[in-house]
């Protein structure tokens, strides 16, 4: 199920050189991707700062950035 990110929080564990993005979810909840590269973490990152509003899929992970997703399958 795709849910609104309220609020994020990047890591970057520069000993293991692995990063993960921390999500809030609307209407509770949260989500967490771990063993990002650098070039991920940065990629999320301005996603969360550039775009008006940026999806989580609960199941999957994924990550959707602009308009509300209109259903689980829409990639």
């Amino acid at each position: 199920m795709w849910k609104l990110i309220t609020d994020h929080a990047l890591y970057w564990a520069a000993g293991e050189h692995t990063g993960t993005a921390y999500m809030e979810l609307d209407g509770g909840g949260r989500g967490r991707i771990n063993h990002l590269s650098r070039e991920d973490l940065a990629a999320l990152s301005s996603f969360f700062h550039l775009e008006e509003a940026v999806w989580y899929h609960t199941s999957r992970g994924d990550i959707w950035a602009g308009r509300q997703p209109y259903d689980d399958e829409d990639r």
